[in-house]
């Protein structure tokens, strides 16, 4: 009798346990939501920082009015 109670309380606790199922479940559902996150983060619609951080490629600057006649300026 004793050995039955034994055996009925070890299938009641694993009943209650979380099975591998579950945890392969849970897992999944947490990288589809950091795969969305980390989408979220990087194409937010949202407006950021109009200054940039990285210099420009092709900086502007006024061509002084007087140059010398022979000085040929290429351009860069």
């Amino acid at each position: 009798m004793e050995k039955l109670q034994k055996l009925e309380s070890d299938f009641q606790s694993l009943e209650r346990t979380t099975s591998i199922l579950d945890i392969i479940l849970e897992i999944q559902d947490i990288e589809r939501f950091s795969v969305i996150n980390r989408l979220a983060k990087f194409h937010s619609r949202a407006k950021t920082n109009t200054k940039r951080s990285v210099p420009q490629r092709y900086v502007e600057l006024q061509k002084p009015g007087n140059l010398p006649e022979p000085l040929q300026c290429l351009p860069l």
